[in-house]
């Protein structure tokens, strides 16, 4: 049994009410799981507390969830029996109609070249049905909405472990990517797992024209 921090960024102390309902239904899987909110902060900021309050609390593993995500009620448990460093699950961009994901393709310059939907699914789909013998996709990096983390690896990378990172005039690098860079400077591997496919909340303006 090991002992899991479930901790999720919120601005205003809320977060989506299909989102907790999907918190509610996660499978433990024998584990001994608390749920924590991280309330008024940047995004960078939430997540070095999500990591501090889990070092301090001597947890086992923090699970990160944005508060716009809906994870399948396996997440958990797939992502524990993965006994990786870090494992995430996936989600379609906000912005995208085209099904593109935050999973970044190994080989990739920068943290542009992600997969689509549709072709981790069709992994998914071959795991499934016996045609591949692991879940995990190796990755480049990947969006913290859904993650999995061994807590015993943000003692060996320097503070800070997330920060949002602006360029004048450029792209600037997420919070989230500046995390799977610090452990590729480490040797630290992240994986995907395909059975872990999220929805991911988002609201858009129609146009009336």
């Amino acid at each position: 049994m090991a002992r899991v921090l479930v901790a999720f960024p919120t601005r205003e102390g809320r977060i989506h009410a299909r989102t907790a309902a999907s918190l509610c239904n996660l499978d433990w899987g024998g584990d001994e799981v608390d749920y924590e909110p991280v309330i008024g902060c940047y995004v960078d900021e939430a997540r070095r507390k999500m990591a501090d309050m889990a070092i301090a609390g001597g947890y086992d593993y923090l699970m990160m969830v944005d508060s716009d995500m809906i994870l399948p009620p396996d997440a958990l448990s797939h992502l524990r029996e993965d006994d990786v460093n870090v494992a995430f699950g996936w989600y379609v961009r906000g912005q995208s109609d085209e099904g593109l994901t935050n999973a970044v393709k190994p080989g990739t310059q920068g943290f542009n070249g992600g997969y689509y939907a549709r072709e981790i699914a069709l992994m998914a789909k071959d795991h499934a049905e016996g045609r591949s013998t692991t879940p995990l996709l190796e990755v480049k990096g990947n969006g913290m909405g859904c993650a999995l983390i061994r807590v015993d690896l943000f003692g060996r990378m320097k503070r800070p472990w997330f920060k949002f990172i602006e360029h004048n005039g450029g792209p600037g690098l997420g919070e989230d990517y500046y995390f799977c860079q610090r452990c590729s400077e480490i040797g630290v591997r992240l994986y995907v797992d395909v059975r872990v496919g999220c929805g991911h909340i988002h609201e858009r303006v129609l146009e009336a024209k």
